[in-house]
């Protein structure tokens, strides 16, 4: 393969693909791979998509003690929070520390001086090698689970939460890694393009919309409710489960679309 100022490269090819080139962007992580992306245009339209309607809707519900609880055709599954970072966490930091230890060994070297030694880069390496681990294991999860959402309901609508996830993690730095953690921007995305792909209607509630702290039967707002599972509405006197509840609320927005 020849590009610009680069001559007979080797490409491993993830997958063929149809149609005609436009661009091709290259790009290097951390430990030294480069990948090329190659952008096809294809003739043709894509399916239409059908009527939203209550009952082919798959209700996506995000947590935090667990990855999301997931609902359709009136049962409710709940798909266990992987933790990909949070297990190899330990790890990250005594590969962290090793690499900051070396660094520092270095550091009262004249200024205009260049030096990285060789155990400074092979440091270096394990811990973005971890890193990209963590990264891919990441991915595949959230591919995985989005597929099979898109495939489990070809004609429907897929019903997800939107949250403000940079704020969420700005404002509680005890949960920040678990919700960083979790990938939600980038299953909310893969969602998104395999439901046009398949011909799915694809809606995010509203940011603000507060699916948990919302009572479902009469509309109360709990704004003290915190990380409770059980909470009960003043006003209505209904006991609620925090996850439940959530799902019931979302399912109400369906029927308002």
């Amino acid at each position: 393969m020849d590009i610009p100022k680069i001559k007979g490269l080797k490409v491993l090819f993830h997958r063929q693909f149809n149609g005609t080139p436009k661009t091709c962007t290259i790009s290097k992580n951390p430990l030294g791979q480069y990948f090329i992306s190659i952008l096809v245009e294809i003739v043709g339209e894509l399916p239409e998509k059908k009527p939203i309607t209550p009952n082919n809707t798959t209700i996506i519900h995000l947590g935090l003690r667990n990855f999301a609880y997931i609902n359709y055709n009136g049962e409710t599954k709940t798909i266990e929070h992987p933790k990909f970072l949070i297990e190899s966490l330990k790890r990250v930091q005594i590969l962290n520390k090793r690499l900051s230890h070396r660094k520092n060994a270095n550091k009262n070297r004249k200024k205009d001086e260049v030096f990285i030694g060789a155990n400074i880069e092979k440091s270096r390496k394990k811990l973005a090698k971890l890193h990209n681990k963590i990264k891919n294991q990441r991915e595949a999860f959230l591919h995985n689970l989005s597929t099979q959402l898109v495939n489990q309901n070809p004609e429907g609508t897929i019903l997800v939460e939107n949250w403000k996830v940079k704020e969420m993690i700005e404002d509680n730095k005890y949960l920040a890694k678990y919700i960083a953690d979790s990938g939600w921007r980038t299953f909310w995305s893969m969602n998104q393009y395999k439901a046009d792909w398949k011909g799915l209607n694809f809606v995010q509630a509203d940011k603000d919309f507060a699916s948990s702290k919302t009572c479902s039967e009469c509309g109360y707002h709990n704004e003290k409710l915190k990380m409770q599972i059980n909470w009960t509405c003043p006003i209505c006197n209904t006991n609620h489960d925090r996850e439940e509840n959530a799902i019931s609320n979302l399912a109400q927005l369906v029927v308002s679309k």
